[in-house]
């Protein structure tokens, strides 16, 4: 006789599945044997379904990564001072650091403007993550007027460096068909 610890398996096919993974287990009357036949339903999944199940968890996720953060270590103004002329001979690190200092108000005024100015010129010189944060810019209107064309194009060319974080957004853009066409198989290529 069955126990309750016992797991139930399934032929599928030539795999044996413990049926406990698939379905409850169901025991039939007369029949004292650990195996059992099933049908399962089949039934598609969409770039859509799958979202719907894991956005909120990615959501959370994704905002704790999607730019670098002072937490507890406010940039003096000595070390923003040295980024700002460090961005001046066009050093990429440092235009993207000013970017991140004003778009959280870190040791300057917060001004998205300028956040949105100091990271343009940071991506345009190819700085990954802030080509990512551009796109956010324009994706949500902050610091540059709301424009989901320039969005996509700034999380393409950060997602053709392999930033995930952009990759994710332009999944999530494609499968929702937010300011382009929706296209799930477009989304599904981009996570």
């Amino acid at each position: 006789m069955k126990t309750a610890t016992s797991p139930t398996v399934s032929a599928i096919g030539t795999r044996l599945v413990p049926c406990d993974l698939i379905t409850p287990p169901v025991h039939l009357a007369g029949h004292n044997h650990p195996f059992k036949r099933i049908e399962l339903e089949v039934r598609p999944i969409t770039c859509t379904t799958i979202l719907r199940k894991i956005l909120p968890i990615a959501a959370i996720l994704f905002c704790l990564c999607s730019s670098q953060v002072f937490a507890e270590d406010v940039p003096s103004s000595e070390q923003i001072a040295n980024w700002r002329k460090a961005a001046d001979k066009g050093n990429a690190e440092a235009l993207f650091s000013l970017g991140v200092c004003y778009d959280q108000g870190a040791g300057v005024k917060q001004d998205k403007a300028e956040a949105a100015m100091w990271y343009r010129k940071a991506a345009e010189l190819g700085h990954v993550i802030a080509q990512n944060n551009l796109g956010f810019c324009y994706a949500n209107g902050q610091g540059v007027p709301k424009n989901e064309v320039e969005a996509v194009k700034w999380f393409h060319k950060s997602a053709e460096q392999g930033n995930a974080m952009s990759q994710y957004k332009l999944g999530t853009i494609y499968a929702f068909g937010e300011g382009v066409p929706k296209d799930e198989v477009e989304g599904a290529k981009s996570y």
